[in-house]
Order: structure tokens, then sequence, then C-alpha cells
């Protein structure tokens, strides 16, 4: 009865929240050397107007003209929607053909290869303005071969190099988190050793952006990771 009566989830008292899954929106894959996107189409319902309604307005049955006026109303607003959401899936993929283009490397090497890149870039190379990319990333995921990812990730800004091209500030914190992760917990790293350690690696970052980052990813400070 003891035994009956435990929890066997500890932790699931503390929350009420249900788990969130994530869905990919496109796929990337790699065939051969060349990559291979593909639209998820399966939560995307099959839209087509019914030809009831196109029989009624082409004089089949009896139907009053004020009917067939409303009709026709509807079945315009209902190609436009369908034509609307079939050009969004189109933007989408082309949004993602174009961000396979700029971060090649990443989908093939890995975070510590993605490029500094913003909406402009892709919006300037598939002749698109900045808001449409910007609304058509918004929550939307891409699985790839390095996982799945917000599109949104891949547009960051940049980390100046102390020599060569500058670096993305995702790979800056992939980086710093691979520090933290293989410091000795009895002697971490404050933010101006974990600075001088990425000037050592070519990086140039100062230690108010170390802490920034770090803060992002709520990773405690020094002096709250030490372990004694």
């Amino acid at each position: 009865k003891i035994i009956q009566g435990l929890e066997p989830k500890p932790a699931r008292q503390f929350t009420n929240e249900e788990p969130q899954y994530i869905t990919p929106d496109i796929y990337v894959y790699k065939f051969e050397d060349e990559f291979v996107i593909m639209l998820n189409d399966d939560g995307m319902p099959k839209l087509r107007v019914n030809a009831l309604y196109k029989r009624a307005i082409n004089g089949e049955g009896e139907v009053s003209d004020s009917t067939k006026e409303y009709i026709q109303e509807k079945l315009r607003s209902a190609t436009w929607l369908i034509r609307s959401i079939h050009q969004r899936q189109k933007t989408i993929f082309r949004v993602m053909e174009s961000i396979v283009r700029f971060q090649r490397e990443f989908f093939e090497k890995g975070i510590a290869y993605l490029k500094p890149m913003v909406l402009r870039d892709v919006a300037q190379d598939i002749s698109m303005h900045e808001s449409t990319i910007s609304r058509v990333t918004t929550n939307k995921y891409a699985y790839t071969p390095q996982g799945i990812f917000e599109l949104k990730y891949f547009f960051n800004s940049s980390i100046s190099r102390i020599h060569g091209e500058a670096i993305a500030s995702a790979s800056v914190q992939d980086k710093i988190r691979q520090i933290i992760v293989s410091e000795n917990p009895k002697k971490p790293y404050s933010d101006s050793k974990i600075s001088e350690l990425l000037e050592e690696a070519n990086i140039d970052i100062a230690r108010r952006t170390v802490a920034k980052y770090r803060e992002m990813m709520k990773v405690l400070p020094s002096s709250k990771r030490k372990q004694f």
C-alpha cells in the first residue's frame, strides 16, 4: 500500500504544463551531394471547392439570382484562400532553399559553421520583402541533419573574429556552452576567463557579451556554478 501511494514521477506535482511537441513544417535531407527539401503536408488539409456550388451557379437546379450571386462571392473567397495557402507554402519552400544556400556548411558540419545572416539576405536572394520572410519563418520549424530548428534560428547577428570572417552569434553561444560544460566544476570559468578563451579561439568578444549570452542560455554565473 505504501508503494502504491508513492508518486512515480516526483517532479510532476511542481508543474501543470503539458509538454509541447514540435512537428516540423519542412524537412531537409541530404541525398548524395545535394540537399533535398520537402514540405510537411500531413497537417495541411486538402482544400477544394465542392462541385455542387459550381453546378448551382451554372444554372443546374432552381437557384435564384440572389443566391447565385451569394455563392459566387463565397466561391471567390474560397478560391482566394486556397491560392493564398498554396502561395504561402511555396514561399516557405523558397525561403528554405535560400537558407540552405547560405548555410550549407551548417547543414553539413553543424552549429560551429553557422554563418551570420539577416532577413535582408534571404529577402534579396528570392526577391521578396523582409516582412514577408519574417512572417513565414515565425513559429516554423525545420528538420535537418543537425536536428530540429526554428527557421528564425538561422537568422543571427555576427561576432567579429580577430582574423578572418565574422562568426554567427549562435555559434559563439554554442562555443560558450562547450567551454562551460568542459570546465572544472570546482573551478568554473568566470565570464572574463571565457572571453579570454574565446579570444584564443580567434573570437573577439567582450566580457559583458559573454555574460549576456550566458544569461540567454540560462547558465548561472561562476560563483553559483562552483561545486565544493
